[in-house]
């Protein structure tokens, strides 16, 4: 069984995020045949050489597809050959496993020829190793692979949808359920969300960006097992974590994100003096906020 994840947010069709930030925000291979749209991975399936070989292809075909396309077109083309393009994506890291397995073990500047090689290669295609974190690579494809193919051919909110995950996509959010970047990057990842879901209400990835917004403000409210935002034993807020929360409220005072935010707070001041156990602390608080997000997640139109 491969141990490797593919980011597959970009690719619609695929995407399911949980909204437990203890989750990693993948699409995660575990079985050996598994269908989604219709279409069916076998694994393992063939060579290196062949699945690059697909994808080089695909990608003429959807080019060529691309050319004579007008908005909503190229929308139906960016859902049908994204799913396309992460199934040999997927097949690749299959049929490289054995270099990803030692990949952890090679250090900057000291790859084998033959790495350095593959390296060479799969660049040609826009793939690369990824660190996945817990010591894990995968080959994903460059993290603005999808937006700079379809930026001038698909619908602005799609547009705007995919440029934004192409920029989180650059760096590793989490790590072994240890959140990698700092708040101020949570923070401004989860206004972002708010921005777009209130700017297209009635996109066809308006529901999915609230998946993402909500995994996104869970991590910013409670954070991860391993990454709290209160000390476990004390229960107390962070300083650093409390000034982002007030500061997050001060300057965007109109948003979804301040109310939830306050409303933690508030709920938050309730719970620590009843609550001592750290253990029943931490599910009060999470189960709180996942059940303020799935409340709202869906029909709170932005425009109160």
């Amino acid at each position: 069984m491969i141990k490797h994840h593919i980011k597959c947010i970009a690719c619609l069709a695929l995407s399911a995020l949980a909204w437990n930030c203890s989750d990693k925000k993948e699409f995660k291979v575990d079985e050996k045949n598994s269908t989604s749209n219709g279409i069916t991975y076998n694994y393992p399936h063939e060579t290196k050489e062949v699945h690059l070989k697909n994808i080089a292809s695909f990608k003429l075909e959807l080019e060529k597809e691309l050319a004579s396309a007008n908005p909503d077109q190229a929308n139906a083309l960016y859902e049908k050959y994204s799913e396309l393009l992460i199934k040999e994506l997927t097949s690749l890291n299959y049929a490289d496993q054995e270099t990803l397995d030692q990949y952890v073990n090679y250090l900057d500047g000291q790859l084998p020829d033959s790495i350095t090689k593959k390296q060479a290669l799969f660049k040609e295609s826009k793939i690369e190793y990824w660190y996945e974190g817990e010591g894990m690579y995968s080959l994903q494809f460059f993290h603005n692979y999808f937006y700079e193919i379809f930026k001038d051919k698909v619908t602005p909110d799609l547009k705007e949808f995919l440029y934004i995950k192409s920029e989180e996509d650059k760096i590793l959010f989490l790590n072994d359920s240890n959140i990698t970047v700092p708040w101020k990057v949570i923070r401004s990842r989860v206004l972002t969300w708010d921005n777009f879901i209130k700017k297209y209400p009635l996109s066809r990835y308006n529901a999915m960006a609230k998946e993402i917004y909500a995994f996104y403000m869970s991590c910013y409210l409670i954070g991860t097992d391993n990454t709290l935002t209160f000390e476990y034993d004390t229960r107390k807020l962070y300083p650093e974590v409390k000034a982002d929360f007030e500061e997050l409220i001060a300057e965007n005072p109109e948003t979804w994100s301040a109310a939830l935010t306050e409303n933690f707070k508030n709920y938050y001041l309730q719970v620590y003096p009843k609550v001592t156990d750290p253990e029943a602390f931490f599910t009060t608080m999470k189960t709180y906020v996942h059940s303020q997000l799935a409340t709202n997640i869906n029909d709170h139109d932005h425009d109160e």
